[in-house]
């Protein structure tokens, strides 16, 4: 649970997140020179992108903007198919 400072308004606690946000994100040099950021422990955002794709059926050659579409109707889709499983599996007593 996040602890605000005390007497704290929600200006105070909105720096306070902006703050540990840029502590968790930051710049990063490349093997080559090149910039990226960083999240977390060190896993580039690129590379959890790249991973995105390939689970995504697809995903591949889109857009980052396209690519997060996609999931979204991706988890809707596997949300329906569950939801049917489930039906068919009461049905028959499964």
């Amino acid at each position: 649970m996040k602890r605000w400072a005390k007497g704290c308004t929600g200006t105070c606690k909105g720096q306070q997140l902006a703050r540990t946000t840029q502590r968790t994100l930051w710049r990063s040099r490349g093997a080559a020179g090149s910039r990226r950021w960083v999240v977390g422990r060190g896993q580039s955002i690129q590379k959890k992108v790249g991973k995105l794709r390939r689970l995504v059926p697809g995903g591949d050659g889109l857009t980052a903007d396209r690519l997060f579409m996609k999931t979204a109707g991706y988890i809707m889709f596997l949300k329906l198919k569950l939801n049917l499983l489930q039906t068919l599996s009461k049905m028959y007593k499964l």
